[in-house]
C-alpha cells in the first residue's frame, strides 16, 4: 500500500513537471489558437492524472495527443459555427437563395438545345419561369 502511494506521488510529481513545461511553452508561444488548446489539454491532463489510479491511466493518451485532440476540437468547433452561420443566413433568405439558384441554372443551360427550345435566356425571375416553362415529368426530358 505504501509503495503504491509513493509510486503515485512520484508519477504525479513527474507529470506536474511535464505540465509546467507545457504551460511555459504555451506562454512563450503565445497566440490564442495555440494557448487555448494547450491550457484545455493541461487542465484535462492534470485532472486525469491526479484523479485516475496509475493502473488505469492510458499510456497512449499523452499530453501531446491531448493537445492535438483539443486543437482538433477547437478547429472543428470554429468550422461548425461558421458553417452554421452561413446555413442560418441562407435559411433566412430561402426564397431569394432559391430564385438565385434557379436563375443560375437557367443561365448555365440557356445555350443548350433544351434551353433554346424553352427560351431560358428570357427568364429573369421565378415568375417568368412559372409562366414560360411547362410543368414536366420525367418523360419530358427523354431524348
Amino acid at each position: 500500500q505504501e509503495e503504491q502511494t509513493t509510486t503515485t506521488t512520484t508519477t504525479t510529481a513527474m507529470n506536474q513537471t511535464v505540465l509546467q513545461q507545457w504551460i511555459r511553452r504555451a506562454a512563450i508561444g503565445g497566440g490564442t489558437i495555440l494557448t487555448l488548446p494547450i491550457l484545455a489539454s493541461l487542465t484535462y491532463t492534470t485532472y486525469q492524472y491526479t484523479t485516475t489510479p496509475n493502473d488505469q491511466i492510458s499510456k497512449l493518451h499523452t499530453p501531446k495527443s491531448i493537445y492535438y485532440q483539443s486543437l482538433t476540437n477547437l478547429i472543428m468547433t470554429q468550422l461548425g459555427q461558421r458553417s452554421n452561420k452561413t446555413f442560418q443566413s441562407s435559411c433566412a433568405n430561402a426564397a431569394s437563395e432559391n430564385e438565385a439558384l434557379l436563375l443560375s441554372i437557367c443561365k448555365k443551360h440557356e445555350s443548350t438545345e433544351y434551353g433554346k427550345q424553352q427560351n431560358l435566356k428570357s427568364i429573369t425571375s421565378r415568375n417568368d419561369f412559372r409562366k414560360h416553362h411547362p410543368l414536366t415529368n420525367h418523360d419530358h426530358y427523354q431524348p
